[in-house]
């Protein structure tokens, strides 16, 4: 009898199973190359050039252009007569506290600390797919938040 009932629930699973399948098999999708990577609405990530990111924005993507002063990658629009003059660059130049997190927290303390500061991070993929994060003001300009960071907090050297 044990046997009996041991039989009839690996059948029933089974026959639960199979309804469950997927009437066609299609190949597993290939992960995106580069240039091809996709938004959650399925558009196409814009092509891109050197030091050029694709960020998804407000069901977009927006592409910027990075330029390095004093040890900040800020975007281009930021720059007025090659000195910049935006809210990402003034906001990088304040010292603010440091973000108070707990240990589980630690994993991205540039976008924590962006945060912190009134921006908003957001992450934007180069040609080759490479991450990086970027902390966005009000005014739409934006430098990343690991050199907005490490600005402020830089990392120690050891002697």
């Amino acid at each position: 009898m044990k046997n009996t009932i041991t039989l009839f629930l690996v059948l029933l699973c089974i026959n639960a199973f199979a309804a469950n399948a997927p009437t066609t098999t299609q190949p597993p999708k290939a992960a995106p190359t580069a240039n091809e990577a996709i938004d959650p609405n399925n558009k196409p990530m814009p092509k891109l050039g050197k030091d050029e990111y694709a960020i998804f924005y407000n069901d977009d993507y927006i592409v910027v252009k990075l330029k390095e002063y004093e040890k900040l990658d800020l975007t281009t629009n930021c720059f007025k007569k090659n000195k910049p003059n935006c809210m990402a660059y003034k906001v990088a130049l304040e010292k603010a506290a440091p973000p108070k997190i707990s240990y589980s927290q630690a994993l991205n303390l540039g976008a924590i600390y962006c945060e912190n500061v009134g921006g908003r991070n957001l992450i934007g993929n180069d040609k080759d797919l490479r991450q990086s994060n970027f902390c966005r003001f009000k005014d739409g300009s934006m430098v990343t938040s690991w050199s907005m960071y490490f600005k402020q907090y830089p990392v120690p050297t050891l002697k």
